[in-house]
């Protein structure tokens, strides 16, 4: 199978699993709350959830993101998670539509399915362009000495696990 079909079958089933990870706790919070702005706050969660699980997975199988410090990292969530902004407005205007068709939860959860698979093939092209770039804003977080710094990793046994476009700086 050739390296582009295997990422697209990763990446299709990664969007699953953070499709049944965002609708399981969608489901959740109405067992726990049905009342007023009961579906907001599902969807809130469900979006969080989502998100986080999808964030990992992507970083490590679909993009082959290198190591970055901590701080590179923040950032680097910090833009998956405003690209995801851009795409959860597709997944809640889908699921508010179906939402109020009906009072059905199946109804709605189809409405949230649709929309989820609609923002994740979009997501996927913006991901790859703005956030898991080779150089991209995450990967730029500026050195300087601290407990995340480069120079925090000298005497630590951690060269050897450092990549190499980021070399230890002579003491």
């Amino acid at each position: 199978m050739p390296p582009s079909i295997k990422t697209a079958a990763r990446y299709a089933a990664f969007a699953a699993m953070a499709i049944i990870v965002n609708v399981a706790v969608q489901v959740l919070c109405f067992a726990l709350y049905d009342g007023r702005g009961g579906l907001y706050a599902a969807m809130a969660a469900g979006t969080v959830a989502g998100l986080v699980a999808k964030y990992f997975l992507d970083r490590r199988w679909i993009f082959r993101a290198a190591h970055i410090l901590l701080r590179g990292r923040v950032v680097e969530f910090a833009l998956y998670s405003l690209t995801g902004a851009l795409t959860t407005c597709l997944f809640w205007a889908t699921e508010l539509a179906f939402a109020a068709m009906s009072d059905s939860p199946l109804l709605r959860y189809t409405g949230a399915v649709l929309g989820l698979v609609a923002g994740y093939a979009i997501k996927f092209r913006i991901d790859r362009r703005f956030v898991f770039r080779e150089g991209g804003a995450a990967q730029c977080v500026p050195d300087r000495a601290g407990p995340l710094s480069n120079a925090a990793w000298r005497g630590h046994g951690a060269e050897a696990t450092r990549p190499a476009s980021s070399p230890v700086r002579a003491q």
